[in-house]
């Protein structure tokens, strides 16, 4: 089974699964304590990020952010507060239509649909980023993985992707 390999692979031991309340894994205090210490750091940047965002909104700016469509913070209480507070809308542009492509040999050049979850409440942001979706088979018809060797320049943002970004704001 997935998980526990990759349980294993962390030195975690997986003591349950159950299909209503999720997995039950045992890590090791190393890793429980650096859990701990990731989850302190998260609470005080939204902290902070919550305050930034309301002086910003104040003076008739916008909120944005963007993290991976699969990141699990998008589900904390915390961002789920702020997306409320804050009217948020997303939109899920693919990589592979704003240009994402791998670096890595054997795949280099091939197109990455990395989904990314941008969270605005700025409607023309958002509008501009919803027409980027990938054009399908008959221009992409192999996708490469999104594997790590990819993901390391900042965030995979493209120059179209930074443009898109720029224009919505008349930067």
């Amino acid at each position: 089974m997935q998980v526990r390999r990759i349980a294993g692979a962390l030195g975690a031991e997986v003591r349950a699964i159950d299909l209503n309340d999720g997995i039950d894994i045992a890590l090791p205090n190393t890793l429980r304590h650096l859990l701990k210490e990731h989850q302190r750091v998260f609470r005080l940047l939204m902290t902070n990020f919550v305050r930034l965002a309301r002086v910003v909104k104040r003076n008739g700016g916008e909120i944005n952010f963007e993290w991976p469509k699969i990141c699990t913070l998008w589900q904390d209480v915390r961002t789920r507060a702020l997306l409320k507070e804050f009217k948020i809308e997303f939109c899920y542009p693919d990589g592979c239509s704003l240009g994402v492509v791998a670096e890595r040999r054997g795949e280099k050049g091939q197109p990455i649909r990395k989904t990314f979850a941008i969270a605005t409440s700025c409607k023309i942001l958002r509008e501009s980023f919803d027409e980027f979706k990938c054009p399908g088979v008959g221009v992409h018809p192999h996708h490469a993985r999104c594997e790590k060797g990819d993901t390391v320049k900042p965030g995979n943002y493209t120059q179209l992707f930074c443009d898109i970004v720029h224009n919505s704001f008349n930067l």
